[in-house]
């Protein structure tokens, strides 16, 4: 008889949410022994608390109210919550998790810098890093920068944290004292409260007319994908993050991409270029853009990195990890 697993996630929150989705389907695609489920509503959440024989397993990233009496209980931890908190029923919840973290049977992070940040139980936790999805994302970049009369720059990204939000501003102030002749778009996706503080912010700035500032708002996923595909760099800045899977998508298209140098960077992006400062920045710039050598050799780091978190090789450790060692 196959084992029934709960995955519980928020809902139509992009991640975990699309994590959970992706993992549910990519273990009962390659495991026979178990059943798993996807939750991401409030009333199965709930009914999930008075589970009678169910699941063996319910693995939330939801805190509960209590534990499931008949269920071993993972929780998992895919952000600091205590900076994300805000008016609303899930992040009310939130404040939960220490509670959750006392009779939760293990604890999975998404990165060994939130383990640390947090430090719940170190002794009956662990680390499993989220994934992409493998597909046929390998489109041919133009490696010839130096050639082209215009540069699309992307970054994916969200306004719910002020934060975070900050990124933003941190790579426009660096786009603002490049010096180039060529035209430059950025184009900015993804929304949330602090977008429009953000973009008011931003028209404060003294831009080169060469500089175009592009916000997208939400995009669906097919929209996202078609900005990897037309773009030539990703560029991403945070203050805030544990994990942020627009930055593996980027690399699974084949982008080579410039992050500043944040300490949760170091362990999970070690070969992928992180700039100091500004005129870090620009030199990395000017090389991507003038240097096809260079160009090309950071696209194969994004290849490398990107095949790291791939299902391939995150799919296994949540089996193994998490559900064969909790029966």
């Amino acid at each position: 008889m196959k084992k029934k697993i709960a995955f519980v996630a928020p809902v139509r929150w992009w991640w975990p949410y699309e994590l959970y989705k992706n993992l549910v389907k990519e273990l009962n695609d390659n495991y026979e022994d178990i059943d798993c489920n996807f939750v991401s509503w409030v009333k199965p959440w709930l009914q999930l608390h008075i589970n009678r024989d169910k699941y063996e397993i319910i693995i939330s990233s939801i805190p509960f109210l209590w534990k499931p009496i008949w269920s071993k209980f993972i929780l998992n931890i895919n952000g600091i919550f205590w900076k994300e908190l805000s008016f609303s029923l899930w992040w009310i919840i939130a404040l939960l998790y220490p509670y959750n973290s006392l009779f939760a049977d293990k604890i999975i992070y998404s990165s060994d810098f939130l383990r640390k940040k947090i430090g719940y139980w170190k002794i009956k936790s662990d680390v499993i890093y989220p994934f992409v999805i493998k597909e046929n994302h390998n489109h041919k970049k133009n490696n010839f920068l130096k050639e082209k009369k215009e540069i699309n720059m992307l970054t994916v990204t969200s306004f719910s944290f002020l934060d975070k939000a900050k990124g933003v501003i941190d790579i426009i102030k660096k786009l603002q004292i490049i010096d180039c002749d060529k035209n430059i778009t950025f184009t900015v996706v993804w929304g949330g409260k602090y977008l429009k503080y953000i973009k008011k912010q931003v028209s404060s700035l003294e831009l080169d007319k060469n500089i175009n500032i592009l916000f997208t708002w939400m995009l669906n996923k097919s929209e996202v994908y078609n900005l990897y595909i037309s773009s030539d760099i990703f560029i991403y800045s945070t203050f805030q993050d544990t994990f942020w899977i627009s930055i593996i998508e980027a690399m699974s298209f084949c982008l080579p991409v410039i992050l500043n140098n944040y300490i949760l960077f170091n362990e999970i992006f070690p070969n992928i270029l992180r700039v100091d400062d500004s005129e870090d920045f620009i030199n990395v710039l000017n090389n991507l853009i003038n240097n096809s050598d260079f160009y090309e050799h950071s696209i194969k780091q994004s290849l490398i990195t990107c095949n790291t978190y791939s299902s391939t090789n995150i799919v296994p450790q949540w089996y193994k990890k998490v559900i064969i060692n909790n029966f």
